[in-house]
Parts: structure tokens; C-alpha cells; sequence
């Protein structure tokens, strides 16, 4: 084990009866590539005959954790998108509008991780943030992050395309709806991401580092998604795909009729222009 490449050494440390614990050496920081790499060398080599050999340390748990957070996520990841679609049809009645909104989910969420990435691992902002980087990210936080941001994201989503759909059944001009929807509920999705952004600030303040970098993550991407995502470029989405974002088959538009998810089971007033008298 001493001679594996990246290893600087290796020594018996401890010993009971017939186990015994070989610590060995590596110069570098515990959490990082080169380490990692060092301890999937070290699992290669082949111990004695009759003995069976267990790996710990902070390398080994992280490298572990890393493999079992990659054996799950896209299980996770598909189980999330599934359900989103599902639910946001019966919302909204469309094939394209979920889509969309899962799309616009994920520029989100990689904004907010590149974000993270920049501050905490590359250790920008020490100062102004008062904290000192690690040069890693604990590796459920993302995942954390993930689930959090995708709700909140989708709340927003939801207020804002519900009052879109429903300027749309009164209006029938899509166009006209996008802009009388944002009129509508623009503020109060603004409104209610400032008050969600102060208690969330305070955490950002911890001097636990884990805190800090959920309070930070979590100010920025509702920001961002409010501000950015939501107010300008789901409207925008919106207005390039015209009525075809409403757009359904005949099989899934009557399902829709039938089983859609309403504010009101009475039919809308549909409004029609008043004629100018010549």
C-alpha cells in the first residue's frame, strides 16, 4: 500500500486480535480529486489471502458518499420531472408549457450552483462574506439546494402561468394574456420572494459554514428566478410560442376538460371586443 502512486507512506496504527488498521499518508488536502483517486488505487490492490480489507477516513466517506449520490440522483432526477409534468398538465392543459417550466427550472438551478461553485469552492468573496473556503462543497448540499430551489421555482411557475391561463380563457389572444397575467400576479411574486429572501438572509450570516452556503444559495436563486426567470424570460418563452403553448391532443385536451386541475368548475366569461359605433 506504500507503494501505490500518490500514497507517501503507510504504517500500522492500530491492531486487536486478528484486525488491524493501516493509516496511510498522502500529501494533499483530504477532500479533493488527487485523494480520491488515490484511495480507488488503493481499494485495487489485492490484500492478503483470507483477509478482508474496509476503507475509512474522511477520503473514503466522501468518495463513498460521491458514489452512492451518483447511483441515486437520476432516479431522483427522473421521479422529479415525471411528476412535475404530470402535475403541471393537469394544471394547465398543455404538452409544451411543463416542459417549459422545467426547462426554465434548470437555468435556475445552474446559475445558483455556478454561483456556489465560484463563491465556496473557488473561495471568491472570503472577505465580504467572512468565511474561509474549504475548496469543496459538502456533497448533499447540492442535492438539498436541488429539491428546495425546483419547489420554490415551480410555486412561482405555477402562480404565474395560473393567471396567464386564466387571462387566456377570457381573452383567447395568448399575447394579450401573457401581458395581463404579469400585470396581475408580477408584484406579488416579487413581494412574497423579498420576504422569503429575509429570513433566508439571516441564515447566510451563520458562522457555520453549511448555513452560510444554503442562506446564500437559496437569496440568490429565488432572486434570480424571480427576477430574471420568471418576470422576463417565462413571459418572453411565452410569447414566441404564441397558442401553440396551450397546445394539446384531442385526447389529453378533453382529459384535461374533465380531470384538470381548476380554480372554478364554472366555465369562463369569455370576453369579446365592444364594436365602435361609426
Amino acid at each position: 500500500m506504500a507503494a501505490t502512486k500518490g500514497a507517501t507512506g503507510a504504517q500500522i496504527s492500530g491492531a486487536t486480535g486478528t484486525n488491524a488498521r493501516i493509516s496511510v499518508t498522502f500529501d494533499g488536502p483530504a477532500v479533493s480529486t488527487p485523494a480520491r483517486d488515490l484511495v480507488n488505487r488503493l481499494k485495487a490492490v489485492p490484500p492478503p489471502p483470507g483477509a478482508q480489507a474496509y476503507f475509512g477516513g474522511e477520503t473514503a466517506v466522501f468518495d463513498d458518499t460521491l458514489d452512492a449520490l451518483g447511483e441515486t440522483l437520476p432516479w431522483m432526477l427522473l421521479y422529479i420531472a415525471v411528476a412535475t409534468y404530470l402535475l403541471l398538465f393537469l394544471a394547465f392543459g398543455s404538452l409544451l408549457l411543463p416542459l417549459k417550466a422545467i426547462v426554465m427550472n434548470l437555468l435556475s438551478l445552474s446559475a445558483t450552483f455556478g454561483v456556489l461553485v465560484w463563491v465556496f469552492q473557488d473561495g471568491h468573496l472570503e472577505g465580504l462574506i467572512r468565511f474561509d473556503s474549504t475548496g469543496n462543497i459538502e456533497p448533499n448540499m447540492p442535492i438539498m439546494l436541488f429539491a428546495l430551489i425546483f419547489g420554490l421555482s415551480m410555486d412561482y411557475e405555477v402562480f404565474l402561468v395560473s393567471r396567464i391561463r386564466e387571462q387566456y380563457d377570457l381573452l383567447g389572444d395568448s399575447t394579450a394574456a401573457v401581458a395581463s397575467g404579469l400585470q396581475k400576479i408580477g408584484r406579488l411574486i416579487a413581494n412574497a420572494a423579498l420576504l422569503m429572501c429575509v429570513p433566508l438572509a439571516a441564515i447566510a450570516t451563520s458562522g457555520v459554514l453549511t448555513m452560510k452556503l444554503f442562506g446564500v444559495g437559496m437569496v440568490f436563486a429565488i432572486l434570480a428566478d424571480v427576477a430574471i426567470v420568471r418576470i422576463l424570460l417565462v413571459p418572453a418563452a411565452m410569447k414566441l410560442m404564441g397558442r401553440a403553448a396551450w397546445w394539446a391532443p384531442g385526447p389529453l385536451a378533453r382529459f384535461y376538460s374533465k380531470y384538470g386541475i381548476k380554480e372554478s368548475d364554472e366555465a369562463p366569461e369569455v370576453k369579446r371586443p365592444v364594436p365602435v359605433a361609426g
